[in-house]
C-alpha cells in the first residue's frame, strides 16, 4: 500500500512539473512574438496607406445642379466677341492666301522671262555665243572675247540696251550690245522678228567694229528677202482675183 501511495504522488509531482515546463514555454512564445512586433513597428517602413484625391461624389441634387451647369458651360450662345474673333480669322487666312498668289504669279512671271526662247536675255545669250565663236570676230578683235552692255558715266556696264516693237500686225525685237578683246572692241546690231509660228527669227545680225572705217561684219541680212516675200505674196494676191477687161472695138467688129 505505501509503495502504491508513493509512486501515485511521484506521478502527480512529474505532472506537475511537466505542467509548469509547458506552462513556461508558452509564455516564453508569446513574449517573444510581442517583441517581434515591437521591433517591425519601431524599425521596419511601413506600408503606404493609399487615400482618395478626387472630388467626393455628389449625391441627390447636388449631382443634378452640376450636370446641368456642365450643360450650360458647354451650350453657350455665340455672342458677338466670337462672330468678331471668326471675322477677324477669315480676312487674315485670307491676305496670306493673297500674298500667297501674288508671289506665285511674280516667280512664273520671272522664270518665264529668264528662260523663254523670246525673251531679250536669251537673245542676246545665242548672239553673244554666235559672235564670240566666230573665226573673222576673233582675228579682229583678238581672244578672249567678253560681251557687256551700255555703259555710264562711271565706267559701269548696265544692262543690254533693247526695244519691243510692233510693225504691220508682226512683233519685233531690236538690240544692240558690245564685244571687245584684246585688240578692238566692236558693236553688235540686231533685230528679230516674230514669224508665223511665234518664233524669233533674224531680220539681220552684223558687228560693226570700232576702227577708222567702222567695217560691218554681216551674219544675217533678210530684210530684203522679206520686202521680196511680201512683193510675191501681193504678186499672189493680185493674180488671183478676177480680170475685168474691157476690150473696145471698131463698129465693124473683128474681120
Amino acid at each position: 500500500m505505501a509503495k502504491l501511495l508513493c509512486s501515485i504522488v511521484g506521478r502527480s509531482t512529474v505532472l506537475s512539473d511537466f505542467q509548469y515546463s509547458l506552462r513556461g514555454l508558452k509564455s516564453g512564445y508569446f513574449q517573444t512574438f510581442k517583441y517581434i512586433g515591437i521591433f517591425t513597428h519601431q524599425f521596419l517602413p511601413s506600408q503606404p496607406r493609399l487615400y482618395s484625391t478626387g472630388p467626393e461624389k455628389p449625391q441627390g441634387k447636388s449631382l443634378q445642379q452640376q450636370t446641368q451647369s456642365n450643360i450650360s458651360e458647354d451650350v453657350r450662345p455665340i455672342t458677338f466677341k466670337t462672330v468678331k474673333e471668326t471675322t477677324k480669322t477669315a480676312s487674315y487666312l485670307g491676305v496670306i492666301l493673297l500674298g500667297v498668289g501674288v508671289t506665285g504669279i511674280m516667280f512664273y512671271t520671272v522664270l518665264g522671262e529668264l528662260f523663254s526662247s523670246k525673251s531679250p536675255n536669251n537673245v542676246y545669250s545665242k548672239a553673244l555665243e554666235r559672235v564670240c565663236g566666230d573665226t573673222r570676230i576673233m582675228d579682229a578683235l583678238g581672244e578672249p572675247i567678253s560681251g557687256y552692255g551700255e555703259e555710264n558715266r562711271r565706267g559701269r556696264r548696265q544692262h543690254v540696251s533693247h526695244l519691243l516693237y510692233e510693225k504691220n500686225g508682226e512683233k519685233r525685237l531690236r538690240m544692240k550690245f558690245y564685244v571687245s578683246g584684246t585688240r578692238k572692241r566692236a558693236t553688235v546690231h540686231l533685230e528679230m522678228r516674230e514669224d508665223e509660228s511665234g518664233n524669233y527669227v533674224y531680220r539681220y545680225l552684223f558687228v560693226e567694229l570700232d576702227d577708222f572705217g567702222r567695217h560691218p561684219i554681216i551674219f544675217e541680212d533678210n530684210r530684203n528677202a522679206r520686202k521680196s516675200q511680201v512683193k510675191r505674196a501681193k504678186e499672189e494676191v493680185d493674180l488671183s482675183t478676177p480680170l475685168n477687161m474691157n476690150l473696145n472695138f471698131p463698129d465693124g467688129g473683128l474681120k
